[in-house]
C-alpha cells in the first residue's frame, strides 16, 4: 500500500509575474496538485532565499546574507539539513537536477544511486556538477564559453538542447521516469524530484 506520495518540487529562478501568466502547462500541473497560494520569498537576494526555503532556517538564523555562503559553512551539520535529506530520512529516494542550491548541492540531499536493471544500481550523478557558472568563471569544459550552460543574458541558440533550463527538463524526465517506475513496482518506493529552473 502507497502511503507516500512522490514529490516533484520545481524551482526557478528570475521569474516575473507577466511570464507566469503564458505558462498553460505548469497551470494544468498546478491545478493537478498541492499548490501553496501563500508563500512568500525569505529574502530580497537569491542565495539566502534559497538556503532559507532549502533548510528552514531563516536568513538571520543562517547567517547566510549574500551571495557566497551556504548553511553548511555557517551552521556545520544542523545547516546540511535539507528539505531533501529529510525526505531521503524518511525513505524516500531523492533526486535532483539544475539549479537548486545556489552552489552545489551539499549534505546528502540526493540518493547516490538507483535501480537501472532487475539487479544492476546506477550511479546518480547531479547535473551541472559544479555551478561556478554563475560568474561565468570557471566554466566546466562541456559548456565551452559561459553562455552554453547558462544563457542568463543570451535566450537565442541554434538547437535548443544547447539551452541550460532544456538540459535540466530532459534529465528531470530521465530522472521523473526512474521514480515513477520504482514507485509503481512492488517495493512501491517513493521518490523526491527537485528540478532548478534558471528562467
Amino acid at each position: 500500500r502507497r502511503t507516500k506520495q512522490p514529490v516533484v518540487f520545481m524551482m526557478a529562478d528570475d521569474l516575473r509575474a507577466d511570464w507566469v501568466e503564458r505558462t498553460p502547462h505548469l497551470k494544468a500541473l498546478a491545478a493537478a496538485s498541492t499548490t501553496f497560494e501563500r508563500a512568500y520569498c525569505q529574502a530580497p537576494a537569491c542565495n539566502p532565499s534559497r538556503n532559507s526555503l532549502l533548510t528552514g532556517a531563516m536568513p538571520d538564523v543562517s547567517k547566510v546574507y549574500w551571495f557566497e555562503g551556504t548553511t553548511l559553512e555557517t551552521l556545520g551539520a544542523r545547516g546540511a539539513q535539507t528539505f531533501f535529506t529529510t525526505l531521503r530520512g524518511l525513505g524516500f529516494a531523492s533526486y535532483g537536477v539544475g539549479k537548486l542550491f545556489h552552489w552545489e548541492p551539499f549534505g546528502a540531499s540526493f540518493s547516490k544511486d538507483y535501480q537501472c536493471g532487475a539487479e544492476l544500481r546506477c550511479k546518480f550523478e547531479y547535473w551541472p556538477a559544479a555551478y561556478l557558472q554563475e560568474w561565468g568563471t570557471d566554466v566546466p569544459a562541456e559548456c565551452g564559453d559561459r553562455s552554453r550552460c547558462n544563457r542568463r543574458d543570451v535566450i537565442l541558440a541554434d538547437d535548443d538542447a544547447e539551452l541550460f533550463d532544456h538540459k535540466v527538463a530532459s534529465i528531470a524526465l530521465d530522472y521523473l521516469r526512474i521514480g515513477a517506475r520504482d514507485y509503481r513496482s512492488e517495493q512501491a518506493r517513493p521518490f523526491v524530484l527537485g528540478v532548478g529552473f534558471h528562467h
